[in-house]
């Protein structure tokens, strides 16, 4: 028997998707630690070092904590103001 979820499924495949392919996005999409990483690793070369630690200290203390978990793609407003406050980051 089929539960909830193959039901789900099903009807997905029926409509042309494939949650596998779904599945495999999500778990190739980075989180906000991910991309902060990233970013920092690119592009906090680039900037003066007062700049550069000043982003890694908020990264550090502020951001990740809250937010770093969460996939990049599920980010928006309202987790940035919930997870961050009322914390004026500049």
């Amino acid at each position: 028997m089929l539960g909830v979820v193959g039901v789900a499924a099903l009807g997905e495949i029926a409509a042309g998707h494939d949650p596998a392919a779904v599945k495999e996005e999500v778990a190739n999409t980075p989180t906000l630690a991910d991309a902060a990483m990233r970013f920092m690793s690119e592009h906090g070369v680039h900037l003066a070092e007062t700049s550069s630690k000043e982003y890694q200290r908020l990264l550090d203390k502020l951001i990740l904590p809250a937010l770093g978990g969460l996939l990049i793609t599920d980010v928006n407003r309202q987790d940035m103001r919930s997870g961050l406050g009322t914390t004026r980051l500049f």
